[in-house]
């Protein structure tokens, strides 16, 4: 299973006016289940000395974090290098409890949403993700990811959201055009990546974005 208001695509009832799609893309944070970072800074506060606000201030989506989530770094690497942005010491293992602790509940309504989706079309997810993040999410969301046909992950495809090669694959692999695809994310430069290779997407900036869509089919 695991293989490795323009923005939003327009208003969310022109599916209407559109043929249905073969397939859909989702997103798996803050699309299926929340994701909140602030527990993680709360433990690294605790571990390390310095207020979570500090670590929040120093924290960087950088190039260290990209390398992380495309799998070119492991785990050890990353919390050397992570603790030399923050300015911070904490143990390895305080790092993986922290890094980890981001994982909140599944959206209410979502188990409903995906069984009409994949009676619709064919079910697929594509997550920026690492090998630390992949020992809790798998598991916590076991049964809400029994949905999905796949599971593309970043780590273990060697890209990431938003370079184009990532979703080039999942077109290859499930024999499909653009055209034939339905892409959910909440994250805007992966909206905009998408959507220049011919990708009809939505901005997830709220779960009733996808509720919406799916009520319109």
């Amino acid at each position: 299973m695991i293989i490795g208001l323009a923005m939003n695509g327009g208003p969310v009832s022109a599916i209407n006016n559109e043929a249905t799609p073969k397939l859909a893309i989702l997103d798996l944070g803050n699309v299926v289940f929340q994701v909140d970072w602030q527990p993680m800074f709360e433990i690294w506060s605790e571990a390390s000395g310095l207020s979570a606000d500090t670590l929040q201030e120093q924290f960087r989506f950088d190039d260290n974090f990209e390398a992380f989530e495309r799998g070119e770094r492991g785990g050890a690497s990353f919390h050397q290098q992570l603790c030399k942005v923050l300015g911070a010491e904490f143990s390895y293992q305080d790092f993986v409890r922290g890094w980890n602790a981001i994982y909140q509940d599944a959206f209410n309504g979502i188990e409903e949403n995906l069984e009409i989706l994949k009676d619709k079309m064919r079910l697929v997810a594509f997550t920026n993700t690492n090998e630390v993040h992949c020992l809790v999410w798998p598991e916590r969301y076991r049964d809400t990811l029994s949905h999905f046909d796949h599971l593309f992950i970043s780590s273990k495809m060697g890209v990431r959201k938003p370079e184009a090669e990532g979703f080039k694959r999942i077109l290859d692999h499930c024999r499909v055009s653009p055209s034939e695809v339905v892409f959910f994310d909440d994250f805007a430069p992966n909206i905009e990546a998408a959507r220049a290779l011919g990708i009809r997407s939505y901005l997830v900036d709220s779960p009733d974005v996808l509720t919406q869509f799916v009520k319109n089919l």
